[in-house]
This record gives C-alpha cells, sequence and structure tokens, in this order.
C-alpha cells in the first residue's frame, strides 16, 4: 500500500519546471542570467502581458457572473445594499 501523495500533480510538475531555472540563474549570477532574460527572451514581455490580460478579464467576468446570480437569481439584495443611502430614495 503507498502512501498518498503529500502534493499534487500541477504542485510537482511546477516545482520541476522552475526548479532548472532557479538553479541556471545561481550558477550565471544576476548580472548575465538578467542580460540572458533582456536578450534572449524577448517574447516574455508580450507573454506576461496576454497573461495579465486574460486574468483581468475572468476577474471582472467572475465578479459580473456574481452580480448577475446575486441580482436575478437569488434576489437577496446584495447589489442594492452596496449603494450608498441617499440612491436609495
Amino acid at each position: 500500500m503507498s502512501a498518498p501523495a503529500r502534493y499534487d500533480f500541477f504542485s510537482r510538475a511546477l516545482h520541476w519546471l522552475t526548479a532548472p531555472v532557479v538553479g541556471i540563474a545561481f550558477v550565471l549570477g544576476p548580472a548575465h542570467f538578467g542580460r540572458l532574460l533582456r536578450n534572449g527572451v524577448a517574447w516574455m514581455h508580450s507573454a506576461g502581458r496576454l497573461v495579465h490580460g486574460v486574468l483581468f478579464m475572468a476577474v471582472a467576468g467572475l465578479h459580473a457572473a456574481a452580480a448577475v446570480y446575486h441580482q436575478w437569481i437569488l434576489r437577496d439584495g446584495v447589489l442594492a445594499a452596496m449603494l450608498p443611502s441617499k440612491c436609495l430614495r
């Protein structure tokens, strides 16, 4: 009988994907590794901006979906409770 894994598959995969990068950064040192990233991985800036935009839209969409759920499905008055009291008159 084997013991259950302490970490899930995603955590272990992320560890083994980042471990070589950390090792290379340690061997090259901060100056050489930074230059390698600036010169050799130009696509990283674009990829970072893309991921940032996708995550922003996902969070905004989740908030909108939660607002619609509370307003039209639950009908619990959460959106009205967020308004200042002057707006309810």
